[in-house]
Formats: structure tokens, C-alpha cells, sequence
């Protein structure tokens, strides 16, 4: 075989090696799977997160409801605690975890405003009010991310802990005692 013959051989294979196609399948789903796996995490993520603020509200409506016409034995601080986290089902050690803040608004003509929740600061001893007494009651759970190197687990506010704050927060207007 002469040389030109040769190289017309090996090139005609590096061609034909070229337009293969073997593989290429894999070269996809290799640069798409961590995508898709980023997009599934962070939907699941998101999923959690909602569920936990939406029972810690609930938790929170229904410890309200007993605190605004003081149908409970007591209305301290633990007993506060106690009917959130009997409510709200999916945090594990609620009651030594959750921080609850109650305190009366100002009487006025303007807009009231109230400063955002410190949760990271020891309760503050409960002022209940005086009757017919606007009173906001806010609450801080701590949660762990479900996947936290990952998604919206990796974007989230979190604390020294690896853990994102839930807050919630309702206001009620105390009812004459009779």
C-alpha cells in the first residue's frame, strides 16, 4: 500500500469514528441530570417548608383563639407553647425550641408598626394587656433544612445552627373579662 492510500484510509476512518453517535446519549444526561436533581431538590425543599409554616400558623390560630377569650387553664408562657406545638405537628422538641413574644400595640390614630421578630433573644416576660387592647403575638421556630447542600436548602437565611427561622404571626383584641 502506498503512503497517499494509507492516509486516505486513516482519515476515512477518523471520519467515520467522528459521525458516530455511540455515547452521545450519555454525554446528555450527564450535563442534564445534576439540573433536573437541583430542580427536584428544591421543589421538595420548598414543599417542606411550606407545610412546617403552615402548620406552625395553624398551631398559632388555634393557641390565638384559646388566648383572645381565655378559655385555657392558663395563659402563660408554657401553656402558650404548649397549644401551638399540640397543633403544630411537625417539629420535634417544639415546646423547648419555639420562641413566642406577646405584647400590646400602642393606641393611636396612625398605622401601627411593629419591629421584626428577634428570635435569636430570650423571651420577654408576657404582657397581656388591659381590656379591649390590640396585642400581637408573633412566634420563631427554628427548622433544619431537608436538603441543605442543596437548591433552595443552600439559598435560605440561616442561623450559626444550619437552621432558617419559620415566623409567624397573629394579633387579636383582648375581650372583657367578665
Amino acid at each position: 500500500m502506498t503512503r497517499p492510500t494509507r492516509l486516505r484510509a486513516q482519515f476515512r476512518r477518523l471520519t467515520a469514528a467522528a459521525c458516530r453517535e455511540d455515547g452521545s446519549a450519555t454525554i446528555e444526561f450527564v450535563i442534564l441530570f445534576p439540573v433536573f436533581m437541583l430542580i427536584f431538590l428544591s421543589a421538595v425543599e420548598s414543599g417542606v417548608l411550606m407545610a412546617r409554616s403552615l402548620m406552625l400558623d395553624r398551631g398559632m390560630d388555634i393557641a390565638v383563639r384559646d388566648l383572645r377569650v381565655r378559655t385555657t387553664g392558663g395563659t402563660g408562657t408554657t401553656e402558650i407553647k404548649r397549644r401551638i406545638c399540640q397543633s403544630a405537628l411537625m417539629f420535634a422538641d417544639c415546646e423547648n425550641r419555639i420562641r413566642v413574644e406577646l405584647s400590646p400595640v400602642a393606641a393611636g390614630n396612625e398605622p401601627f408598626s411593629i419591629p421584626p421578630p428577634n428570635c435569636a433573644a430570650a423571651e420577654a416576660p408576657f404582657d397581656y394587656g388591659a381590656n379591649d387592647q390590640l396585642m400581637v403575638i408573633r412566634a420563631c421556630m427554628p427548622a433544619r433544612p431537608f436538603f441543605p447542600m442543596s437548591g433552595l436548602g443552600l439559598m435560605l437565611p440561616k442561623s450559626g445552627d444550619g437552621e432558617y427561622m419559620l415566623v409567624t404571626a397573629s394579633a387579636f383584641v383582648n375581650e372583657p373579662v367578665q
